[in-house]
């Protein structure tokens, strides 16, 4: 039971921080999609 949950929680920060890195990898490629110009 309790290592289950641990590994939703675990899954679920990780699916976060995939986010949060697409994000700013998107942030990135439209200041230097900006720059380009």
């Amino acid at each position: 039971c309790e290592e289950s949950s641990l590994l939703r929680i675990r899954e679920h920060s990780s699916k976060a921080l995939l986010a949060l890195i697409h994000q700013q990898i998107n942030q990135l490629m439209k200041q230097s999609k900006d720059n380009i110009r």
